[in-house]
């Protein structure tokens, strides 16, 4: 069965980076620009891994990340954030929020593929 990722980023740049570094994967990989958007695609979809943007322009990552741990149906969802908010303490605010993990931009092609490779083998989920 093939895995989906869902990548949730404002630039474009960076999906398209994401997008081109996963790709060996072997994985199913959609995208969309807000936090609107993926409320909808992870309802409709239940994807397997969601890497989300903390500061986009319509519904931010924490506003994303709220809603969909409030519902029983996506709050044990791996949902990581994938930001370049690298200031001391974002991740542990992150994580706090409800995030499964932190994972900081820019990275590195391999660790970045490695990363979300792991997430994909063991199935992080929250709780």
């Amino acid at each position: 069965m093939v895995q989906t990722v869902l990548i949730v980023d404002d630039n474009a740049a960076g999906v398209e980076w994401a997008m081109a570094a996963l790709k060996a994967l072997d994985c199913d990989l959609i995208n969309t620009t807000s936090g609107r958007s993926a409320l909808v695609t992870i309802r409709l979809r239940m994807p397997d891994l969601t890497l989300l943007d903390l500061h986009m322009a319509d519904m931010d990552g924490f506003s994303v990340i709220r809603e969909l741990r409030s519902d029983p149906a996506t709050a044990r969802l791996c949902i990581v954030a994938f930001t370049a908010s690298a200031m001391s303490g974002d991740r542990v605010v992150a994580l706090n929020a409800g995030f499964t993990e932190f994972i900081t931009k820019p990275i590195g092609l391999a660790a970045f593929r490695g990363q979300v490779r792991n997430f994909l083998t063991v199935g992080h989920t929250t709780g």
